[in-house]
This record gives C-alpha cells, sequence and structure tokens, in this order.
C-alpha cells in the first residue's frame, strides 16, 4: 500500500502538498542539529513521542516509527504517517526527558565498564536518599562529620592562606604552585622549606589561620553530605569532629550557616596525644555502635575502625 505524507494546521486541517513550505528558523535548526548528530538522543527522544502518543490513541495501530528530518518529524504507524512541527510542545517535553534517559544509560555502561575493568574511579553519581536508605539511620544513631575534605572543600582556601603567609613571612616571589590532589599542610611547609626557622614556621602556621577567613569563598559545601546534615540534625545527635582548630572551624561553618546544627564539637586537640576519634569517644561518653562517621581521609578512617565504629562512609568514593 502507497503511503502519504499529510501535514495539519494548526486547526487540524489538512494543508494542500503544494501549500507545504518547510523553512525553520536558526534556534529550531539548534535543536535538529542536536538530534541528528546523536543517534542516542534520537532514540530516546523517539521512544518518549510513540509513549505520548500512543496512549492517547492519537495514530492508531502497534508498530510505529519515528524519523527526525530537518523540517519536520515524522511518525508512522502501519502505513499511516504523520508528520509534525518541532515547535509542537509534546516534542520539546520528549526531547528534553531524552537527555535524562540517556544519562540513565550511559551511567549504566560507564558503572559496567568501571566494574568489569577493576578500575579505582573516584566518580559517582551521590543519590542522598539512597545513602539514607544504606545508612539504616535507626532512632538512635549519632552521626559525626569530618569538616576538611568531607562536609566542605577547603583544600583551595587553605592553600591561598599559606601561599600568603609564605609571602608574608618568607619569600613574597615564591612560585608556590597549588596541587588539587595534595592537601597544603605542615608537612608540606617543612617538605618545601627543610630550612626553615623554629620562629618562621610558627609565623607562618599562625598568620595562615589568620588569614583563612579572607578565603571562605574559594571553599565548596559538598552538597549531598549537606544534605545529609540537614535531614538528621533536627532529629538525631549530630557531631563535628575534626582535626581542624576551633577557630576556623566555626569560621567556615558560620560562612555557611551550620554552625547550628551540630549538638557537640570536637576540635583539634593540642593537649592530649590522641587522634580525633579517641579524643571524641573520651570525652562525649557514647557507645561506638550507634555512630555513623562521615569521613574522607584513609588514616582517619582507619582510626574510626580502631575505635569500634562499624559504619564508616567513604565519602570520595560517594
Amino acid at each position: 500500500m502507497k503511503t502519504e505524507l499529510i501535514q495539519l494546521n494548526k486547526n487540524g486541517q489538512i494543508i494542500p502538498k503544494q501549500t507545504i513550505i518547510y523553512s525553520n528558523p536558526k534556534h529550531i535548526k539548534k535543536i535538529v542539529s542536536i538530534l541528528k548528530n546523536n543517534t542516542s538522543i534520537q532514540r530516546f527522544t523517539a521512544v518518549n513521542i510513540i509513549s505520548y502518543l500512543f496512549p492517547d490513541e492519537e495514530i492508531p495501530g502497534e508498530k510505529h516509527s519515528v524519523k527526525f528530518l530537518l523540517d519536520r518529524f515524522v511518525v508512522k504507524c502501519n502505513n499511516v504517517t504523520k508528520a509534525y512541527a518541532y515547535t509542537e510542545t509534546f516534542f520539546l517535553n520528549c526531547f528534553i526527558s531524552s537527555f535524562n534517559s540517556f544519562f540513565a544509560d550511559s551511567k549504566s555502561s560507564i558503572d559496567n565498564f568501571i566494574l568489569k575493568e577493576k578500575l579505582d574511579v573516584l566518580y559517582r553519581e551521590v543519590n542522598t536518599k539512597k545513602i539514607c536508605t544504606v545508612l539504616k539511620v535507626s532512632a538512635d544513631s549519632i552521626l559525626f562529620f569530618d569538616m576538611d575534605g568531607t562536609l566542605v572543600d577547603t583544600d583551595y582556601a587553605n592553600f591561598l592562606s599559606y601561599k600568603k603567609a609564605i609571602d608574608s613571612v618568607v619569600n613574597p616571589n615564591c612560585n608556590l604552585q597549588y596541587n588539587p590532589k595534595n592537601r597544603f599542610t605542615r608537612n608540606t611547609l617543612e617538605k618545601i622549606f627543610p630550612n626553615l626557622s623554629k620562629s618562621d614556621y610558627t609565623k607562618i602556621v599562625n598568620l595562615k589561620e589568620k588569614y583563612y577567613p579572607q578565603f571562605l569563598s574559594e571553599t565548596n559545601l559538598n552538597k549531598e553530605v549537606f544534605d545529609i546534615l540537614i535531614k538528621y540534625s533536627a532529629t538525631h545527635k549530630t557531631v563535628l569532629v575534626t582535626n581542624c582548630c576551633k577557630e576556623r572551624a566555626i569560621a567556615t561553618l558560620s560562612y555557611y550557616g551550620l554552625e547550628d546544627k551540630f549538638d557537640e564539637f570536637i576540635f583539634k586537640n593540642k593537649e592530649q596525644n590522641l587522634n580525633k576519634y579517641q579524643y571524641a569517644f573520651s570525652k562525649l561518653k557514647i557507645t561506638p555502635n550507634l555512630v555513623i562517621a562521615f569521613e574522607d581521609e584513609e588514616q582517619e578512617k582507619i582510626n574510626a575502625s580502631k575505635e569500634g565504629i562499624k559504619k564508616i562512609i567513604n565519602v570520595k568514593k560517594i
């Protein structure tokens, strides 16, 4: 059976074949080029269009296809063909939705590739609702949150603070380069300046803490961990457990309006030779098996485990 292409005007009337003139403006051509250049987007958009049209019985039949042309798209079913303009509202909804499908499909392929090749890749999509489900937070759970690198990414602000302090004390022309893979610490300072006097070392460390608030705008909140903190801070005991000094921690929390989201604070302990988790348990007198700890540093995860914490959320892997 010979098929014939027809097109309807806005009133649903058939436009005579000889009067059909296709001339898409530039902004529509841009959309069409995305479709034409990505077969996956084409496929998911077509599936969405068919799902939209057939429940409404706009085109009857069981076998259907969608073809995207430069000036229109054509839906075919049982030898009946109907053309639509790209300005149809349902098309735009189907087109936009296709990107979600494309992302989910791509992520599944990527995750399978990572699994099969046994690669150590830090990429993971964070789904706060899923994490909260996996956590199995009970009514008496206590949540420990590390700050630097866990709740807030402070690495760049930390580096800028050190750099300004070093420029002030040692060498204003020191060409320090930021390394996003390694946090600049006091050990880093000693390695770069092995001949640094004790007094200059102390000056730099103190100035670094003084300058830090100037660079708070260079920090970034970890939204996924933040969402979990907000979710449970009203109903559960939450504790900040950090090696950060009190002044810098409070400045960071205040910058993001988080100071009142914690019931207890464990800051850098200068007097006792304890890691932060040992210090937390000695001060808080709580049971480790009730604790869920959010941590990014490997050594601190080991320390938390040694203290009996069973649920440790590896923030780098989230």
